[in-house]
């Protein structure tokens, strides 16, 4: 069962489906905005740098190696 949150929260819901399947995706804020605004403009954008982040821990993994750590 479900509780209640203890601050009002908005839930934007994008529903895409693709020749690949369905592609669902729900952000729960409490960020006011217009919602496809709010889902383009600050949450694919944040998606984008974490993206980045993960590819250069990536290209630069074999060099930070800590196994003795």
């Amino acid at each position: 069962m479900a509780g209640r949150w203890q601050r009002l929260r908005w839930v934007i819901v994008k529903a895409e489906h693709t020749e690949k399947g369905s592609n669902p995706r729900f952000i729960a804020t409490n960020v006011v905005g217009d919602p496809p605004r709010l889902y383009d403009r600050r949450y694919c954008q944040r998606g984008e740098m974490e993206n980045g982040v993960k590819e250069q821990m990536m290209t630069f993994a074999g060099r930070v190696s800590a196994h003795r750590w």
